[in-house]
């Protein structure tokens, strides 16, 4: 049974001026299936983060992602904004993970500054990620890219 709206609203004042009135804290999102659930309570925070970063596309980026078929605007949004992220340890890149349509990618960047430069995308599956992780490839990546 869903809570009444003004119960909604409530808490998601509170947990808004909580997190933005302190300090020193960490969120833990366990067993979030879907992300667009929690979406609304980050996404202010991951906002305010992100639009001080800015995102160079390569020429060779560029070239990939439209031989393959990818929308750099949705790549720049997965860049901007996925909460999954990864150090992959035989490269030693950072790598993010989203949805490019109806697509997973993996998007390997590297980060100067305040500057992140993709270097690659691929398709990739919760499997292949979920043996990464698994095997030691891949360490989790805390969520503060800034």
């Amino acid at each position: 049974m869903p809570l009444p709206e003004h119960t909604v609203k409530i808490a998601k004042f509170q947990v808004n001026r909580w997190l933005t009135t302190n300090q020193d804290w960490w969120l833990l999102l366990d067993n979030v299936e879907d992300l667009t659930v929690v979406r609304d309570f980050v996404h202010k925070i991951i906002d305010l983060s992100s639009k001080s970063m800015d995102i160079y596309f390569t020429k060779y980026l560029q070239y990939r992602a439209k031989t393959r078929g990818f929308d750099l605007t949705i790549l720049e949004e997965i860049l901007r904004y996925s909460l999954e992220r990864y150090h992959d340890i035989e490269t030693r890149r950072s790598l993010m993970v989203g949805k490019h349509r109806n697509t997973l990618v993996l998007i390997l960047y590297e980060k100067e500054n305040s500057v992140i430069i993709p270097v690659t995308v691929h398709v990739t599956t919760r499997q292949q990620i979920k043996f990464r992780l698994q095997t030691g490839r891949f360490t989790y990546e805390s969520t503060s890219l800034f």
